[in-house]
């Protein structure tokens, strides 16, 4: 049985094929013979012979991540990797949060700018705030830990913080922000 905090869990052989594959969302070893050497997430893996988190992608699963893990024999070539892909919907059920303060709001990215997901939605399209958030954008121009003042994605005027999470060379991103209205009325 798949590992509930994970939509699908699976064992791949070096060449980039399934071998196994559980899930919760289908029934057999639905991809078991499939060959997905083609994905990034195969082709990064394989790189850098260490554990890595995709960018967020469409998949049969819908939104997805998949997070990989590669066994190396005792030369440190990779002979398998272990691919779990979660969906952000996932990701948010097995995430507890805080009660929220009403004037802080968090959002959670992916490398590439994607919303993996909010403090309180998940989004069902990919949404990419590269070019709608000046935190974001700092955030992705590699100034880890930026703080800012100004207009957020949402158009609401707010103090902003950012943080880095670095998984296998790759980053998710935190991007909090504290409502400057409210902070006034404090």
């Amino acid at each position: 049985n798949s590992d509930d905090r994970f939509e699908t869990l699976s064992l791949m052989d070096k060449n980039g094929t399934y071998i196994l594959t559980t899930s919760t969302l289908f029934e057999g070893n639905k991809y078991a013979g499939v060959n997905f050497a083609e994905r990034d997430y195969y082709k990064d893996t394989l790189s850098a012979k260490a554990p890595i988190i995709s960018g967020l992608f469409k998949s049969v699963i819908g939104n997805a991540m998949v997070f990989t893990v590669p066994l190396l024999d005792e030369r440190g070539a990779v002979q398998f990797i272990i691919v779990a892909a979660i969906t952000p919907k996932g990701l948010a059920n097995n995430i507890t949060l805080p009660d929220p303060l009403d004037a802080l709001s968090f959002t959670l990215l992916d490398f590439t700018g994607n919303v993996i997901m909010t403090q309180d939605s998940v989004p069902t399209e990919i949404i990419n705030l590269k070019n709608q958030d000046l935190l974001v954008r700092s955030l992705l121009a590699g100034k880890a830990d930026k703080s800012i003042s100004g207009v957020n994605y949402l158009n609401q005027k707010v103090f902003g913080q950012g943080s880095t999470i670095s998984i296998g060379g790759k980053k998710i991103y935190v991007a909090s922000y504290y409502s400057q209205a409210k902070y006034a009325q404090d």
